[in-house]
């Protein structure tokens, strides 16, 4: 099959591509590039062209070479399948699309989903670090907008909950942040569907994830620590609260520039799984971590309840998308206790216009009141040295009538 550019129709400026014969499908409807943009322990994936419309694609599919073994394969095309019936049934802004799913001739399966165009949450997270540790200087603007892009994963992820679905690896490195500020949430290989039950419940054993660099990130039951929830760990069945602590822990990382518990990924797989084991015996005992933002007790209170111990004690997501967004826009938070200095002092940053030009009024009609004074003073002051000049020149003229008066007696006598 040949593509050829046509010729607009008049009055159009609209050129789309004609396919010359039966359109290809499976994967050869994608022109696919020797090289991976990234590759995992099971997977590898593509920055790939769609033949039959101007469009670049990702094109995931697995390891084609020989490494996987068979049970591997099985493994990742349940996953594949998982991920391909969950995206079918969501369609968010904020989550990624899947376009297609389907074979290779060697009978291997391949998803197509939407190219989004930026990087990872984790590699800004990353460039923040570095720059604060160049110069000590906060990046505190920089994190509050990252704050803010996360409303719309937070966003998603309700929406997923009210359809059933669980995520299950909602981490940084899943966390596609565009040139806008927009942020997508992909990889769904790990998803559960709750009222479906068409995935598995975790593996069992750490895997490297599917769109992540070597070595990036590392997956333990189903999910990633240090952003995983304990139950989560001990194979649980899925639920929402999971992603909940996810975000929570990403709300940290994003305000406090590291993860509550510092977990490294040791090359040796005798150091991952000491790295593992350390990392579980800390979530299972569940320690309060310091404040996020130590000086703003409403972020820092959000942030905790979303990685509260027991999911029961955890915002819904609908709940977290809920405070997120009262505390971006300067309301009240719903969750928080606020003393009534603190409920002032929260509507006077709400109302900040409101109260600023409220005070450049009062300091005008103050102005008036001491002006209006201070002519009203120097106006009496006048009018006292009036009354004292013509009292003094009466008192002169009495005076002097007086003497006349004096003068005209003595002559009579």
């Amino acid at each position: 099959m040949s593509i050829r550019e046509p010729t607009p129709a008049a009055g159009s400026s609209v050129r789309l591509p004609v396919v010359d014969d039966a359109p290809r499908v499976g994967e050869e409807a994608f022109v696919v590039p020797e090289a991976p943009m990234a590759r995992g322990g099971m997977a590898e994936v593509f920055e790939a062209q769609d033949r039959r419309l101007p469009r670049p694609v990702i094109l995931k599919r697995p390891r084609h070479d020989d490494h996987l073994a068979a049970e591997d394969l099985r493994t990742f095309e349940d996953r594949l399948e998982a991920e391909a019936l969950v995206l079918a049934r969501l369609q968010h802004p904020a989550i990624v699309t899947l376009y297609e799913v389907g074979r290779d001739r060697r009978g291997r399966p391949f998803c197509v989903l939407q190219k989004v165009e930026g990087r990872s949450l984790r590699a800004r997270l990353d460039e923040l670090a570095e720059a604060e540790a160049a110069d000590g200087a906060p990046r505190t603007r920089e994190r509050l907008e990252l704050l803010a892009g996360l409303v719309a994963i937070a966003e998603a992820l309700a929406y997923a909950h009210e359809r059933g679905i669980v995520h299950r690896d909602v981490t940084p490195n899943n966390v596609l942040l565009g040139d806008r500020g927009e942020m997508t949430l992909i990889d769904w290989g790990l998803a559960k569907d709750t009222q479906l039950a068409t995935i598995e419940a975790g593996l069992a054993r750490a895997l490297d994830g599917a769109l992540a660099e070597p070595g990036s990130d590392m997956t333990i039951g189903a999910g990633t620590p240090p952003y995983v929830c304990y139950e989560q760990t001990q194979g649980q069945p899925a639920d929402p609260g999971y992603d909940v602590y996810s975000l929570g822990v990403t709300l940290y990382e994003v305000v406090a520039g590291r993860t509550p518990y510092r977990f490294e990924i040791p090359a040796d797989a005798a150091g991952r799984e000491q790295a593992i084991g350390s990392f579980l015996r800390w979530a299972e005992r569940g320690p309060e971590p310091e404040p996020a933002a130590p000086r703003d007790a409403e972020l820092s209170g959000i942030i905790a309840r979303a990685m509260a111990r027991s999911s029961e004690d955890r915002f819904t997501a609908d709940e977290l998308l809920r405070a997120l967004r009262q505390y971006l826009t300067g309301e009240l938070v719903f969750s928080h206790r606020y003393s009534l200095s603190g409920r002032l002092g929260r509507w006077v940053r709400r109302h900040r216009g409101v109260t600023i030009s409220a005070m450049l009024a009062a300091v005008a009609v103050v102005a008036a009141l001491l002006s209006w004074s201070a002519l009203r003073t120097r106006d009496a002051e006048r009018a006292r040295e009036k009354a004292r000049d013509e009292a003094l020149v009466l008192a002169q003229r009495v005076e002097a009538a007086e003497a006349q008066t004096r003068a005209a007696e003595a002559e009579q006598r």
